[in-house]
């Protein structure tokens, strides 16, 4: 009995071996299959992205072409040269006027390239056409007669006529070192005057800052302690000497035969550099610096026409002539000249056009605005008349 169980549980082993080996042929097999059905799909997964690759690849040849060609980049290189002129050329605009001097390609070239690039060519010629039509009409016209045009222009609306100045499509105003901008945000009547002079002076838009910078600024040196403060110690000895205004007080009167009066006063520069600085005008430093090289005396004497003389004279006054307005002379005043404007003719009549105190520009007749004046606590002896040449 013993040796039949044993040799059952040998059969029983030798099944289980057998099931084992045939088992595992069956377990390689099926092993091979996944084995040979994964590598078939990664295959396909290769193919589909070398596929992608292949098409992304033509897709970016056109292009890379075209950065290989010539015309790609030539206008890339002069664009980044043309950057690095205008830095240079603006960086320039600040080193002292000897180190501009020594640079004349760099200002030449700097110049051309940086406005090409930055389209300053075209904003000149837009400049070239601000207010055209206006100085075309002018161009005909006899100085006088430019000061009656271009002051009835402005008449019009001269806060209009102040932004159109400060605009981009105009001429840009240079740089100055005075705190009064060249183009102010409203008339006073010693800008109102300047500006229309140097319009009149101008036969087009781009000669008008160059202009108005002589008439304010003596020698045209545009700064506070050149400009012309003072209408009798200042502003019309300087244009006068400058070449660009006569004093016709004296041949007018000559016309009319009678004499002219002259009113004296010594102007306290100093004095009244203190006061500006009093109330807030300037700074302490600049008032210093000008105090340095100013005198502190300057004695002037004023030619005038009476205001009882007005009606023999009127008839003798050209047109287009400055009127200002002369006072008695007092210690606390520092000045003698206290207004002006111009005198417009139309047939027999004869009227002054002004910038009022609120920045307007009126034009009233002079007869009524001397005799209104013949009624102020500061007397008002008389007029001086300026003709621009």
């Amino acid at each position: 009995m013993s040796a039949k169980k044993n040799s059952k549980k040998v059969n029983r082993s030798k099944k289980k071996v057998t099931r084992k080996t045939t088992r595992k042929p069956a377990r390689k097999r099926g092993k091979v299959k996944k084995s040979s059905s994964s590598s078939s799909r990664r295959a396909k997964s290769v193919s589909k992205v070398s596929k992608t690759r292949r098409a992304k690849s033509s897709s970016r040849q056109p292009w890379m072409e075209m950065t290989q060609k010539p015309e790609f980049w030539l206008p890339a290189v002069f664009g980044i040269l043309a950057v690095i002129v205008f830095v240079l050329w603006m960086s320039g605009k600040y080193e002292p006027q000897s180190a501009q001097l020594s640079s004349a390609s760099r200002n030449a070239l700097g110049r051309y390239v940086a406005y090409t690039f930055t389209g300053g060519v075209e904003q000149e010629k837009k400049k070239a056409f601000f207010l055209k039509k206006d100085f075309e009409k002018a161009k005909r016209k006899s100085l006088p007669s430019r000061i009656s045009f271009w002051s009835r222009q402005v008449q019009k609306n001269p806060s209009q006529f102040l932004k159109q100045w400060k605009s981009a499509s105009a001429p840009q105003a240079p740089e100055i070192k005075d705190q009064a901008p060249l183009i102010p945000d409203q008339f006073n009547c010693t800008t109102y005057v300047e500006t229309i002079a140097a319009l009149a002076r101008s036969n087009s838009a781009n000669d008008f800052f160059p202009e108005l910078k002589k008439i304010r600024y003596r020698n045209g040196r545009a700064t506070f302690g050149s400009r012309n403060h003072f209408p009798s110690g200042d502003w019309i000895p300087n244009n006068v000497t400058a070449g660009l205004l006569n004093d016709i007080t004296q041949s007018v009167a000559k016309k009319a035969e009678l004499e002219v009066a002259f009113q004296e006063k010594t102007i306290m520069r100093k004095r009244w550099i203190d006061r500006q600085l009093n109330k807030g005008r300037i700074s302490r430093g600049l008032a210093t610096f000008v105090k340095s090289y100013w005198k502190e005396e300057v004695p002037v004497k004023l030619p005038y026409i009476g205001l009882d003389q007005f009606d023999s004279v009127k008839k003798h006054i050209p047109q287009g002539t400055v009127l200002n307005v002369v006072r008695q002379s007092k210690s606390d005043y520092d000045v003698l000249i206290s207004h002006q404007g111009f005198i417009i003719r139309s047939g027999d009549q004869v009227y002054f056009r002004h910038a009022s105190i609120d920045g307007k520009v009126k034009t009233v007749s002079l007869d009524r605005y001397l005799k209104a004046q013949s009624n102020e606590d500061w007397k008002v002896v008389g007029f001086n008349l300026n003709q621009f040449k």
